[in-house]
């Protein structure tokens, strides 16, 4: 079979996560919202246009952007527990189920299989979404928000949301300049991209 090439594997990914904001979007919008995070985003954007505007130290920018961005986030957590159930419920069990298929990889002809031709698991699917699809990413910052400070939340949310764009330029360059096209989550669970017949 054929590897996917990387624009067909771009373009089935933003369609799929078009797919993933409206149905989290359309979840969250039956559950009441939190009025707080408007209230909350928009002090936060008062604070960093202040902060461009040099109307405030760097200091008090950070001491009041922790306390806002945890507040926020925690705020939002119904929000994100949600997209999160939907990426592992679409991405996981939806793909799986599909024969590798997702409706962005079917609408541009391309499929996830084992690398050895075997037939796909479904452990497979979950380690390769744990790092494709953030997953693991924001466990860890939901973890973070329940159980830490704001000051602790803040600096390891950073720092986790780094290596997260770590791992996706790797799997840029992994998928666009390696032979085989397959990225460290194919490494890592064993399966390849290729295009459908």
């Amino acid at each position: 079979m054929t590897k996917a090439y990387f624009f067909p594997r771009l373009i089935a990914y933003f369609i799929d996560m078009l797919i993933i904001i409206i149905i989290a979007g359309a979840v969250s919008f039956v559950i009441p919202s939190n009025k707080n995070v408007e209230m909350l985003n928009k002090e936060l954007k008062s604070l960093q246009n202040e902060f461009l505007q040099k109307e405030i130290e760097e200091q008090e920018f950070l001491d009041r952007g922790k306390i806002l961005v945890y507040e926020s986030d925690y705020a939002n957590s119904a929000g994100i527990i949600i997209q999160v159930i939907t990426i592992i419920l679409y991405f996981i069990v939806f793909q799986f189920y599909n024969n590798g298929q997702t409706f962005g990889k079917k609408l541009v002809g391309i499929k996830v299989i084992n690398n050895d031709g075997g037939k796909l698991t479904f452990n497979s699917m979950v380690y390769r979404s744990l790092i494709v699809n953030s997953i693991f990413v924001s466990f860890i910052n939901l973890c973070c928000l329940v159980f830490m400070k704001s000051e602790t939340y803040y600096y390891l949310s950073a720092a986790t949301q780094m290596v997260n764009g770590i791992i996706f330029l790797i799997i840029i360059v992994m998928v666009l300049f390696k032979k085989n096209g397959r990225g460290i989550h194919d490494v890592i669970s064993g399966t390849k991209v290729v295009m459908v017949k």
